[in-house]
């Protein structure tokens, strides 16, 4: 195995060990009665300061953006990331954590969608297979043929909904 490898796999370990914490956290911290929109902000600002510092350290040129690049990264702040760390967060405050996860889950078919309704991507056999699977794994994993689903906090599944269009968005 190469170096160039071994830095991806770790990289893929990494990113999901902070992304299984994360919502335990959420949780954690709601429960300690720690506020929503702090928690995002938190979130998003320490965010923002990590990959400043690690690109402006290793690839300082991805630092500099032109103006003309500005209101495409305030959509995406406003939307993609505020957006779906607050639907994301909002979500694991109303309902479980698994089906808040499972529902973000739904975002790549979404982004399919939009690639074939755009004229991005061609829609093909595999992909709509592809799309129906992922869609009815989640529904089963989320048990949304069980009774006990109906009893989930409405507005925390509408928030889970808005979580995977703004993270297809993102």
């Amino acid at each position: 195995m190469s170096r160039v490898d071994l830095r991806g796999y770790l990289s893929i370990a990494t990113a999901t060990l902070f992304w299984g914490f994360s919502a335990t956290i959420a949780k954690f911290l709601f429960k300690h009665e720690v506020d929503l929109l702090t928690l995002v902000q938190m979130r998003s600002t320490l965010s923002f300061i990590v990959l400043f510092f690690v690109l402006f350290v290793f690839k300082r040129e991805y630092v500099r953006i032109s103006t003309s690049d500005i209101p495409h990264f305030v959509l995406l702040g406003v939307i993609g990331i505020a957006g779906s760390n607050f639907t994301y967060y909002f979500t694991l405050n109303e309902i479980n954590v698994a089906t808040a996860i499972i529902m973000q889950y739904t975002a790549p078919v979404l982004v399919v969608l939009y690639g074939v309704l755009f004229g991005s991507e061609k829609i093909t056999f595999v992909k709509i297979i592809s799309a129906f699977l992922s869609l009815v794994g989640c529904s089963l994993v989320v048990r949304i043929f069980d009774l006990q689903f109906l009893n989930l906090s409405k507005i925390g599944i509408l928030s889970g909904i808005a979580s995977a269009f703004c993270w297809a968005f993102f």
